[in-house]
């Protein structure tokens, strides 16, 4: 039997460009994410797929959140809210958190912030 796990996890994204040098906040006019550090506090702009029976429902949530078990509690990389999923429950499936992005032609990278445990 082959088991496969897929992970796609999304918490905070950043994008430079040649005019920037510089990683926009979630809050700055040049970051063409919506809700991409979930400030709304809810999943604004982002479509979430949880797996079926997941062990905790994908949620936005504050610091000090803990699915418990011993692993980290949430701290949020910017702002005051992070988006947390429990990764497991009974599958096989995926977890996907998506959003349609139009990138400005000036930009080189992408990078992403996030935490596992």
């Amino acid at each position: 039997m082959d088991t496969k796990i897929k992970i796609i996890t999304a918490v905070l994204l950043f994008f430079s460009s040649s005019a920037l040098f510089a990683q926009p906040s979630c809050n700055s006019s040049t970051n063409p994410l919506v809700n991409c550090g979930f400030e709304t506090g809810d999943f604004t702009g982002w479509t979430v797929t949880d797996i079926a029976a997941p062990f905790l429902p994908a949620a936005v949530v504050g610091p000090g959140v803990s699915a418990g078990f011993g692993f980290f509690s949430t701290a949020p990389t910017e702002g005051a809210f992070a988006s947390l999923n429990g990764f497991d429950g009974g599958g096989p499936d995926t977890i996907q958190y998506t959003q349609d992005v139009t990138l400005p032609a000036d930009v080189f990278a992408m990078s992403f912030d996030y935490r596992a445990a």
